[in-house]
This record gives C-alpha cells, structure tokens and sequence, in this order.
C-alpha cells in the first residue's frame, strides 16, 4: 500500500576522549512511497557534526573511528558503516553543522 517512510541518520564517536552518546541523531528524512516502490536516500554531511567541546570549552573533533547507523528510529538498524579520521582538529563553534541534508533518489 502507499506510505511514508522516515529514514534516521546516527552517528557514533566509537572512542572519544569523554563519554560520549551511544547515537546521535544527526539527519532525517521522510519519503513518500507509492505500494511497491523504492527510493534510495543519500545524506551528505559534515564530520564536525559529532565534534563536542573538551574540558577546557575547546570544541574538538578527535582522531579515532566513527560509525554511522540508518534505520526507521534509533533501535531499527537496517546499514551501518564506519570512518576512521586519522587527524582530529580544533573547530570554531559558530561554523559547526547540525544537521545532514538527505536527498531521495528515484529508484534504479
């Protein structure tokens, strides 16, 4: 039958140097299907998305391995892929992204 689906984006710092959330909500998106249809939904985002301040008040975005999680709500995993940044680096809060931008592909 026809729908919507909404699609979550998490992501995960695996080791940060603080304790950190299990999963952050960093993009969402809803899609309209018609009854047997499929779409293909591409997120682009920025890393620093999951850059937090340090004890000192300077946000970081650490060196270490991420991984990113999408499903239908927060405990729905349906892929999940990882990252490994080899250099972490020192943001200015006020150029920081929230959330990612999602784009619904036609089916192929």
């Amino acid at each position: 039958m026809d729908g919507e689906e909404v699609i979550q984006l998490y992501g995960r710092d695996v080791v940060a140097s603080i304790v950190r959330p299990v999963q952050e909500l960093i993009g969402i998106c809803r899609v309209s299907l018609l009854a047997g249809e499929a779409r293909t939904v591409r997120f682009s985002f920025n890393l620093n998305q999951l850059a937090f301040p340090d004890e000192h008040g300077v946000w970081q975005l650490e060196a270490g391995e991420f991984t990113f999680f999408v499903g239908g709500h927060s405990a729905d995993v349906r892929a999940e892929a990882s990252y490994t940044l080899a250099q972490g680096r020192r943001l200015d809060p006020a150029g920081r992204s929230f959330f990612a931008e999602a784009s619904v592909l036609a089916e192929e």
